[in-house]
């Protein structure tokens, strides 16, 4: 769709860089992988654009001096912002999972590119987020403040992803043959499990961000709050599909490049718990409704029903929920 690259051209010719076990391989499923965000990028743009008339301009170059794989920032002129997604990010997903073979999915139809892909629209999804939840002032807040950041992001970000079925279904069977809500379901947890895999070998911990842990449990809680989602699957047919790709998932787990981090991923990170004390969660409510009220994407619906206040006490906001889908696939990790 969006024809040559040169970012993956200039990357792959590059001596020092990631490797994989076919490098001509991989930097098709690149493409690939490039032109489905392309038209993610797109459909997200235009929905921006629509409801707050805000600019995004998405790139495949590193515009942040080598701090962040994946980014999203001001743009040059107010109203605009830029969403970018480096190449060496999308080669380390793809080889987080390269070893998967079509063998050792059975009788499944799509390829083992879907999780490589699905992690990256995720990626995608969560950097738009920042952008519609009015996270991108200019400011410098407390790391506080930015981890509570990341997290809403994490949420809105899996909702973000779960409608890209429905508005990117040819261009997914196209690139990794997902035919069916359920097969893009089981794609996207097992993809979001690999991101975070990534990540967690990326970055040191940080009071910047949750641990991988509790991010990818609220991400998958977004992703099953998803309109689409709600729309064609009902609640025994997700828990269904979340069983089904936890199973999946144990069969691959020795084949990811980093088996031992997914491991970590999906057990239980007391620690992490920890962090998110009651203060950080009155941090959360109040922080998401300032945003809110500051997002002019979301100023239809603040017109029909006013502004957004934050919680008069105290509330514990890992909410039963999202405390199904976190223990979900760590349950018997």
């Amino acid at each position: 769709m969006l024809g040559t690259f040169p970012a993956v051209d200039e990357y792959f010719a590059q001596p020092y860089r990631h490797q994989s076990k076919d490098d001509d391989r991989a930097k098709q499923a690149i493409l690939s992988c490039i032109d489905v965000l392309g038209h993610i990028a797109l459909s997200i743009q235009e929905l921006l654009h629509k409801r707050a008339t805000l600019s995004v301009r998405f790139t495949l170059r590193d515009e942040t001096g080598g701090r962040y794989p994946a980014f999203s920032k001001l743009g040059e002129v107010e109203g605009s912002y830029v969403i970018g997604i480096t190449v060496p990010l999308l080669h380390l997903l793809y080889n987080e999972t390269e070893n998967v073979t079509q063998a050792r999915l059975g009788k499944r139809r799509y390829s083992p590119d879907a999780y490589f892909i699905l992690a990256a629209i995720s990626v995608l999804c969560h950097e738009y987020a920042h952008v519609a939840l009015g996270h991108l002032d200019g400011s410098k807040p407390p790391k506080s403040i930015i981890r509570v950041d990341e997290f809403s992001a994490d949420d809105h970000g899996g909702r973000l992803t779960s409608r890209q079925f429905a508005l990117q279904r040819p261009a997914l069977r196209h690139h990794c043959g997902i035919e069916t809500v359920h097969e893009f379901v089981e794609a996207a947890i097992i993809g979001q499990a690999s991101l975070f895999t990534v990540l967690q070998v990326l970055h040191q911990p940080s009071e910047t961000y949750h641990g991988p842990t509790l991010r990818v449990r609220h991400m998958y809680a977004g992703f099953i709050k998803g309109t689409i989602l709600k729309r064609l699957l009902v609640r025994e047919q997700l828990e269904e599909r979340f069983g089904a790709a936890r199973s999946l998932l144990q069969t691959i787990a020795g084949d990811f490049a980093h088996a031992d981090h997914l491991a970590a991923v999906l057990s239980t990170c007391t620690p992490d718990e920890k962090l998110f004390e009651r203060v950080t969660a009155i941090d959360v409510a109040h922080r998401v409704a300032e945003t809110m009220n500051q997002s002019r994407f979301l100023a239809p619906l603040r017109d029909r029903i006013g502004g957004f206040k934050g919680p008069r006490e105290r509330t514990d906001i890992v909410h039963k929920g999202m405390q199904r889908a976190a223990g979900e696939l760590s349950r018997r990790g």
